[in-house]
């Protein structure tokens, strides 16, 4: 416990959090057996690997009451859907959560919601071409994780 309090006191909180985890869980040994389909206990790594292989396979490739691929129905988009109008864009911009964190870009929603109507026309044009395309920029697919520690005070 003294151990705790010092890296709390010296603010080394990952190390703190970690600590105050292993106290609240305790000892969890971890169990490395099943059962296979006999019902026999299994604890041999080679055996337990076989067991969850067997299953996995049964799983993902059963037998029986399979469809052939004429009995399968394909979905895909929908094609008559109007593009997105200025209303719907603006919308969406009025409707932004204000004091969220910013993109990899550094803009806010606060930039989006007051920037006025040319950078909401711009947006627009940039949805309408996205719509046509069925293109999203690369861009886009990248997003920023940051971990938020909370403090516990001893």
């Amino acid at each position: 416990m003294e151990e705790l309090q010092e890296k709390y006191k010296r603010n080394k909180l990952k190390q703190f959090h970690e600590g105050i985890r292993k106290i609240r869980t305790g000892f969890q040994p971890r169990t490395t057996m099943c059962k296979n389909k006999q019902g026999v206990i299994v604890g041999e790594e080679k055996d337990v690997l076989e067991v969850w292989a067997t299953y996995f396979k049964e799983l993902f490739n059963p037998k029986g009451n399979m469809k052939t691929s004429e009995e399968i129905n394909y979905f895909g988009p929908e094609s008559n859907i109007m593009a997105p109008t200025l209303q719907d864009t603006l919308r969406v911009i009025r409707n932004l959560k204000n004091n969220r964190a910013p993109g990899e870009d550094s803009i806010t929603s606060e930039l989006i919601k007051y920037g006025g109507s040319k950078l909401w026309n711009r947006i627009h044009q940039l949805i309408k071409i996205i719509w046509e395309t069925e293109q999203m920029p690369q861009e886009w697919g990248t997003a920023i994780i940051c971990p938020i520690l909370t403090r516990f005070f001893v």
